[in-house]
């Protein structure tokens, strides 16, 4: 795969999941593969679109520590996969009951509940056995391998974004406390629901990579930062967007008594803390100097995304 980094941003993300989407594509099993309802399910989400920020992370992670990008592509890929299995069950009665994503019908909407739960379930265990595969499909070696495993598997995990999407269920409890401790409870929930995967991104493109400890735990620091800046325009948009503009029924979280940074602070407060976090976000890619300015503009694209 070749991208030439001279080109802006937007071109190189392009390229890379139109790379990411390819390999999905070729690890997937064809919807005629039986059963057949179950196949199209897993790839009617996968490809009902989405910004691919995870994977793009981990391309670029891996770019920044001169790695083999085609050895990363398999692990993007299942990262899409885990992620795109959350959406699938977020989106359920028993949880979020959103009839839209990424701006089409929720897959319990065109599939039923149990195809929906299903197919989110194929998705999680799909992505495993790719990671396990990593060491046969490409020159990472299984060692490499069992740490991006490692990592992934904690990250999607009960500690985390599993764990995150809990607290999240009943943070309608911590939407009436004091402001303080509310905030706190706030940072945690999207810690572990949203930055810890999107670390973990970060990690295993570092892993991929070879890179060394110092610069892993740097990259995930960054990352973790990126993931909470990424949660809190996230927040904003739910208030300020349309369903067109953001693929789903905006306001929901505030009519369901959630706790947000627009319930917290208002909106224009909330503005001011997505540009204070942005600036302490960008002052992490510090050590790593001019290759990183890729990063640097993914970080001001969450910032001010307007999708």
């Amino acid at each position: 795969m070749y991208i030439d980094y001279n080109e802006n941003l937007t071109e190189v993300i392009k390229d890379y999941r139109k790379a990411v989407d390819k390999c999905l594509d070729q690890l997937l099993p064809p919807e005629n593969t039986m059963p057949n309802k179950l196949h199209e399910a897993m790839r009617y989400s996968v490809f009902a679109g989405g910004k691919r920020i995870r994977p793009v992370i981990t391309m670029l992670c891996c770019k920044l520590f001169s790695g083999n990008l085609e050895d990363a592509l398999p692990v993007a890929a299942a990262i899409e996969m885990i992620h795109t299995y959350s959406l699938i069950h977020d989106d359920l009665p028993a949880m979020d009951n959103d009839d839209f994503r990424r701006g089409k019908p929720t897959s319990h909407k065109v599939y039923g509940e149990a195809v929906a739960i299903l197919a989110g379930d194929a998705l999680l265990t799909k992505a495993f056995e790719v990671l396990a595969k990593v060491p046969k499909t490409t020159s990472i070696k299984p060692d490499v391998a069992n740490l991006i495993i490692e990592t992934v598997s904690g990250a999607a995990g009960n500690l985390a974004m599993i764990g995150g999407q809990v607290m999240d269920i009943m943070s309608e409890a911590a939407a009436g406390s004091e402001k303080n401790i509310s905030e706190l409870v706030l940072f945690e929930i999207h810690k572990r629901k949203t930055a810890a995967l999107i670390a973990a991104s970060a990690k295993a493109g570092a892993f991929v990579a070879k890179a060394g400890i110092k610069d892993v735990n740097a990259i995930e620091d960054f990352a973790t930062a990126l993931g909470l800046l990424f949660q809190m325009s996230d927040d904003l948009l739910d208030y300020t967007s349309t369903r067109e503009q953001i693929g789903k029924t905006p306001g929901k979280d505030g009519a369901g008594n959630k706790l947000t940074f627009l319930s917290l602070f208002g909106p224009e407060i909330a503005r001011q803390k997505i540009a204070e976090f942005k600036q302490k976000t960008l002052l992490l890619l510090e050590p790593f100097g001019e290759k990183a300015n890729l990063l640097r503009g993914l970080t001001e694209y969450v910032a001010g995304r307007t999708n």
